[in-house]
């Protein structure tokens, strides 16, 4: 690895965000060592480390406030925070191994009987749920729900011309849906306050189609997949 990398590079390599590094770098998180002449990001040896802890710190479900704490603390090392990723890791592992022991026993329960005991389905369904993955610590999930409920006509003004617009076969380049695209930016922004994580949590759930489990009225994932298509045309004409 060379001494320096340049923040495109270290994205590619990570499958972090451009964006993400940014808002790492503008709330003081992972502030790059070095930079160009002309203002370019340089990563050192450094700052990858940093990064690798506070990957694992993410993943363990600490804020980006408690993690910039943990940072601070000059007796968390590396090696700390490596082994408390690997503890997450293994119990992760080892629900995993429990479930596909209970699926084997339903599969071989139906291959020789033709039946199933109902009991070992509520098995199945219990081991799901606690290996399920945690998008949002409840923490978020509750702070989501306060700000949405705050802003929830909003929001429904929003779906529902976006259903119009989807209704019509309004073309992404028009005027109308450059607006509602516009209005859902400066909503979402307002929503996660900044938290990169509750936004990449949010598209998650979406990627999975697990949006309407989060218990949001009305919000749907074809509206959801209208106003981000619209979005994305927004970010290729500014």
């Amino acid at each position: 690895m060379s001494s320096f990398m340049k923040i495109g590079d270290l994205a590619q390599k990570t499958g972090l965000s451009i964006r993400t590094l940014h808002y790492y770098d503008e709330i003081g998180l992972l502030s790059p060592s070095h930079r160009t002449d002309v203002g370019y990001r340089l990563y050192s040896n450094q700052d990858i480390i940093r990064l690798q802890q506070i990957v694992s710190l993410r993943q363990l479900g600490f804020s980006l406030k408690e993690i910039n704490k943990c940072l601070k603390d000059p007796n968390l090392s590396l090696q700390q925070t490596i082994d408390l990723h690997r503890a997450k890791v293994k119990e992760q592992m080892s629900l995993s191994r429990t479930l596909l022991k209970r699926l084997n026993v339903i599969s071989t329960e139906l291959q020789t009987t033709q039946s199933i005991a109902v009991e070992n389905l509520i098995q199945v369904m219990e081991t799901v749920s606690m290996s399920k993955q945690q998008y949002l610590t409840p923490e978020q999930q509750e702070i989501l729900r306060s700000r949405f409920s705050e802003r929830e006509a909003e929001w429904q003004q929003i779906l529902t011309q976006a259903r119009i617009e989807m209704s019509k076969g309004t073309n992404f380049d028009t005027n109308s849906v450059y607006k509602l695209a516009m209005r859902w930016e400066r909503s979402m922004e307002s929503l996660v306050s900044g938290d990169e994580q509750i936004y990449e949590s949010l598209m998650r759930m979406y990627q999975r189609e697990e949006l309407e489990t989060f218990n949001w009225g009305a919000i749907d994932s074809t509206s959801f997949e209208y106003i981000l298509k619209a979005i994305s045309f927004l970010l290729l004409i500014d």
